[in-house]
């Protein structure tokens, strides 16, 4: 009973709506896998008047609905037909913001470089300053630089210039920090402010290693081997290990700080891709 209601309801539905906005009406109400399937099947049947706005909207359900990959095989499917659209555009403006959002950097540089024919001049240089970004993210400060160099927007020439004092970021040596707790546990860990763990590390492997000591003065050698091999090693070790991490995050983190900082101040580069597209 309550399947053949379901069944009518949507017949009725269907019928209030014809086939070409059913599929916008049912993604309007956030039913993005229903919206799918229904531009699926405009798709099979051929019921559209344009292919690559079709597979548009196809590709909007799948990502909306969290279904990311088949949003953008949709799209590349959309941008290698045989038709020739407005929306090829529009298409690949959206698979380059998948891209980006998926960190495929290689990939989103591919697509921006089949979008740069079919914008306009300064779109073009918009087009620049995303590539330019792109390879900031990546940690290509060089590849970055000559971009936003080449770009003739200015506010990217004013980047380029801020870009210039990434090298000002201060950044803590991880062979320095290592070496200064091999010396001296907890030594690294002071250098790199992480003074919990350095009192930790000071204090439990000076302690073991005074233990060693004692068994070695006494004449218990074995015992003395026994703590140098099961205690010393993994917890020295395990500290230098730890160390690194630490050296290690706190860069990122500081170059990810620099960067937000700059990000914050410029304009973004998935508002840019946003403002090409002409169906948002």
């Amino acid at each position: 009973m309550a399947r053949s209601v379901v069944i009518t309801g949507w017949l009725l539905l269907a019928g209030s709506l014809n086939s070409a906005n059913l599929g916008d009406y049912l993604y309007r109400q956030g039913a993005y896998f229903e919206a799918a399937t229904e531009y699926q099947r405009q798709w099979y049947f051929g019921q559209y008047d344009s292919e690559d706005q079709l597979l548009y909207r196809l590709a909007q359900a799948y990502h909306a609905g969290g279904q990311i990959s088949q949003a953008a095989a949709v799209l590349i499917q959309a941008v290698s037909n045989d038709e020739t659209s407005p929306y090829d555009r529009d298409n690949l403006i959206f698979l380059t913001r998948i891209n980006w959002e998926a960190y495929d950097y290689e990939q989103m540089r591919r697509t921006l470089a089949l979008l740069q024919p079919a914008v306009t001049s300064e779109q073009a240089q918009q087009l620049i300053y995303i590539q330019a970004w792109s390879y900031i993210y990546q940690g290509h400060w060089a590849e970055g630089s000559e971009h936003l160099n080449a770009c003739k927007l200015e506010y990217a020439q004013n980047l380029a210039q801020d870009i210039e004092r990434i090298g000002d970021v201060p950044q803590k040596s991880v062979a320095l920090a290592t070496g200064m707790s091999r010396l001296l546990p907890g030594l690294g860990e002071l250098y790199t402010g992480d003074l919990r763990n350095g009192l930790n590390a000071f204090v439990l492997v000076n302690a073991i290693r005074c233990s060693i000591i004692w068994d070695l003065y006494g004449g218990a050698y074995l015992l003395a081997a026994v703590k140098y091999f099961f205690l010393h090693t993994r917890y020295a070790n395990g500290a230098l290990r730890n160390l690194e991490y630490h050296v290690e995050s706190r860069n990122v983190d500081a170059l990810g700080n620099f960067l937000k900082t700059l990000s914050d101040s410029y304009p973004k580069p998935l508002e840019l891709l946003k403002d090409m597209s002409t169906t948002e």
